[in-house]
């Protein structure tokens, strides 16, 4: 197998999904992931017209990726597992620290989970978490699929979007992006969990962002509306937490009128 950088780093299965005609004018297709694991190396597309999953072909094409989020290839329709330096089929894998074979005890792995429980403005973006500079092997995923709700990422210093929705408030099924050193892989497919892959080490901050494409609350008992993230770093960082707390409010700075108090 060529296992060699590819400059063209656009999902094979979109591009495998986009060559099939329709009968109806302008229509286009897209992958569909909501198919059995038995069935992830077909080709399953769903139309923009009509959002139903067909397989068009029994098999997918030699080195496509089994699913969004594991380097696994299909060949001659089947999955097989990728190891270390790219081998088929081998035992050796590599752990989150990035180390074939390795045990996980050469980095610090940080992971949580955001549940998002306030409501949020219609078209805005919040701040959900900043990724330190060196981080690798990062990815941020929702715990279950949403509607309405879509993952963001900027530059912490000069506010470049690296994923975002546009002026029409669309979001990209995919992206890829090549940034802050990493190459940066964007999956927002139906009825999967959204998410961003971030290879790393990162040579900047970068920060997480939500933005709310329909107004609703984010109810943590009702929706399970949350956010997961992880990622790795040397041995011996540590992760540092804020939080808000209410203080007693101050004086307002005028007596009458607009003014300002501390909180």
């Amino acid at each position: 197998c060529n296992n060699q950088p590819c400059e063209d780093i656009t999902d094979w299965r979109v591009l495998q999904c986009a060559q099939v005609r329709s009968n109806v004018k302008g229509d286009t297709f897209k992958p569909s992931w909501n198919i059995s694991s038995s069935d992830q190396c077909s080709l399953f597309c769903e139309s923009k017209s009509y959002p139903q999953a067909y397989r068009y072909r029994q098999a997918v094409r030699d080195g496509t990726r089994c699913s969004p989020l594991a380097d696994d290839r299909c060949v001659a329709g089947r999955c097989m597992h990728v190891g270390c330096g790219g081998v088929l089929d081998t035992p050796r894998r590599v752990d989150s620290c990035g180390v074939c074979g390795g045990d996980n005890s050469t980095c610090s792995i940080i992971t949580d989970t955001i549940f998002l429980t306030r409501p949020y403005r219609k078209g805005s973006y919040d701040n959900l978490y900043v990724l330190p500079i060196g981080a690798s092997r990062i990815l941020i995923r929702e715990v279950l699929a949403s509607e309405g709700v879509f993952l963001a990422l900027q530059h912490y210093t000069n506010g470049t979007q690296y994923i975002s929705s546009n002026k029409y408030n669309t979001v990209p099924r995919a992206k890829h992006a090549k940034a802050v050193g990493s190459n940066i892989t964007y999956g927002n497919y139906p009825r999967l969990p959204e998410f961003i892959k971030i290879d790393g080490p990162i040579t900047e901050k970068l920060v997480v962002e939500m933005f709310v494409k329909h107004r609703r609350l984010l109810d943590r008992s009702r929706d399970k509306v949350g956010l997961q993230y992880s990622f790795s770093m040397p041995v011996g960082y540590t992760e540092t937490r804020y939080e808000w707390k209410l203080q007693n409010r101050g004086r307002c700075s005028v007596t009458c009128g607009r003014g300002r108090a501390v909180m």
